[in-house]
């Protein structure tokens, strides 16, 4: 498998716009909001979350190149991911959802949409371990294409700064 280099993304505008927009919002039973963008042909990825302390451990252990999570998102054809239907690969996977479990992070959904050779990925989680996609997808369907696109948007500047250097 292609490794993927991963880096936060930390501009001070992007995180105040964004947690603007997370703040604005309800959705029942989400938690967590991230949003990731990777570039297929350098093999590079970035996100914001808006569990911090996640995204600090996440990158601080490096956790991209073993996250069973990241790797299908990464390599799925797929435009909508269930975390439940995400094997852990091996123990390096189980102890990454192990991980992202004792933050508060148990299920959720990944939406994802290619531009080019630029791939979004809108994580959409929660602490429920029996959360249901399937009725979550029919109640919000209408809510969630405006919420990937709002959100999608809310990263492109750091594109240039993240991928063009």
């Amino acid at each position: 498998m292609n490794t993927y280099t991963y880096t936060p993304i930390i501009t001070e505008s992007t995180k105040n716009t964004f947690f603007d927009y997370i703040n604005s919002i309800k959705i029942d039973s989400i938690d967590f909001y991230s949003v990731g963008i990777a570039n297929t042909a350098q093999k590079k990825f970035s996100s914001i979350t808006s569990q911090l302390d996640w995204q600090t451990i996440f990158y601080k252990k490096q956790f991209g190149k073993h996250d069973p999570l990241t790797k299908a998102n990464l390599f799925s054809r797929r435009k909508i991911v269930p975390f439940s239907e995400v094997d852990y690969i091996d123990s390096s996977g189980k102890e990454v959802m192990r991980q992202r479990r004792l933050h508060g992070i148990s299920n959720g959904l990944t939406f994802i949409h290619k531009e080019k050779q630029l791939k979004y990925m809108i994580m959409l989680t929660t602490g429920f371990s029996k959360f249901d996609h399937f009725t979550f997808l029919k109640k919000y369907y209408s809510k969630l294409d405006r919420l990937t696109h709002d959100l999608t948007k809310i990263i492109e500047n750091d594109i240039h700064q993240l991928f063009l250097k």
